[in-house]
């Protein structure tokens, strides 16, 4: 299994060796972040035009919408696994449980202050705080996504961008402890996908 940490990467460059990996079917974590403001487009998803909003925009091999990457805000990550006789809910239901976990122990948090919807994604007080999207080549699963520090002041970007078109329409200000969450994410991850697929 690899284990990578990229931090402050030129866009998109942390997908494409996502996309990489997941191609040759190899179990990989991957903690990373962008250099500077972007925005990802799930596969399926029309791309949108940059001009528009001022910053690069690129295609993930994953699914979802549009995701509007901030730089020291968002903490992305992605693995993969190989897994059999599991619908595909089941494995967003793990996947987005492993993550639930992780907010839980590092925010001191109760279970009951964090709700995950079905498609995986977890809301902290009705704001999306973290989001998954997945790939699938027959047994082996792709999981991408992005997780927002909650502990920071939210305001609203709907004169720039409108919700229709981006996912998060509500984004924290810098994190005054990103790269703390980032390595805390990183060792985390590293700890409970091969614990909890690979046993």
């Amino acid at each position: 299994m690899v284990f990578l940490m990229s931090i402050f990467e030129e866009a998109p460059l942390p997908l494409e060796i996502n996309r990489s990996l997941f191609e040759e079917e190899k179990s990989f974590v991957h903690v990373f972040s962008f250099s500077s403001d972007c925005i990802s487009v799930g596969r399926n998803t029309k791309v949108l035009e940059a001009e528009r909003f001022g910053c690069e925009v690129f295609r993930r091999r994953t699914g979802g919408g549009a995701v509007y990457h901030r730089r020291e805000v968002d903490v992305c990550f992605a693995f993969s696994f190989r897994f059999r006789g599991i619908t595909i809910r089941e494995v967003f239901s793990c996947v987005a449980d492993i993550l639930k976990q992780f907010i839980l122990k590092e925010y001191s948090l109760s279970d009951g202050q964090l709700v995950i919807r079905d498609n995986g994604d977890i809301f902290f007080n009705n704001i999306k705080i973290c989001g998954i999207s997945s790939a699938r080549k027959r047994d082996f699963f792709l999981f991408e996504g992005c997780l927002f520090p909650i502990n920071t002041q939210y305001r609203t970007y709907n004169s720039i961008l409108n919700f229709s078109d981006v996912c998060f329409y509500l984004f924290p200000e810098k994190a005054e402890n990103f790269l703390k969450l980032s390595f805390s994410l990183f060792e985390f991850l590293t700890e409970e996908i091969p614990e909890k697929f690979y046993k």
